[in-house]
């Protein structure tokens, strides 16, 4: 019956079966904060998050090595750390405010199989970005570690690396735009 109705799916907007929504799965996460934003926006989940901080370290973007920017990022990140650690004394909840995006931030996500389905399939296209790619690859493959049975119905996760893959996105906005 399962494989009959997951047959049914030809294309990743094509969701799953409510029955999908039983098997809970619980990540502890830590990535950029950016990437966060991005990630908690999908409804159908429990999450909480750790307060904001410097402490669990930054993502460096390869761009900004390829551009030859790196000592000057990685200066702006330590004057952010210690502008951050500054207010924290006093005011810990509003130092949250200085942490720049690339930042780590650790949080839970608490989730049923078939939003888990969406969620992956949906942040694993090409044109995601590089950070929330990788978690919704990892989260694929912790499911496909623990129940493979279940895994094999999240049939359009992309487990591809790209490098710019947005920039196709990017160049099909610019030609709407022209």
């Amino acid at each position: 019956l399962i494989e009959e109705t997951v047959a049914l799916r030809n294309h990743r907007r094509h969701k799953p079966e409510r029955g999908f929504e039983m098997p809970f799965y619980t990540f502890d996460i830590l990535g950029d904060y950016g990437m966060y934003r991005d990630l908690q926006r999908h409804r159908m989940l429990t999450q909480e998050r750790q307060p904001l901080t410097t402490r669990f370290g930054y993502d460096t973007p390869y761009e900004i090595e390829d551009a030859g920017l790196g000592a000057e990022y990685h200066e702006t990140m330590a004057r952010s750390a210690e502008a951050f650690e500054t207010i924290a004394k006093d005011f810990p909840y509003e130092a949250q405010y200085v942490v720049p995006m690339s930042y780590n931030i650790r949080w839970y996500v608490h989730i049923n199989l078939r939003a888990l389905i969406w969620l992956t399939e949906i942040r694993s296209t090409p044109q995601g970005h590089t950070g929330y790619r990788r978690i919704a690859q990892e989260m694929f493959r912790k499911v496909e570690a623990a129940q493979p049975l279940l895994a094999k119905y999240m049939k359009f996760v992309d487990l591809n690396e790209y490098s710019l893959g947005r920039l196709s996105a990017e160049q099909r906005q610019e030609d709407k735009q022209a």
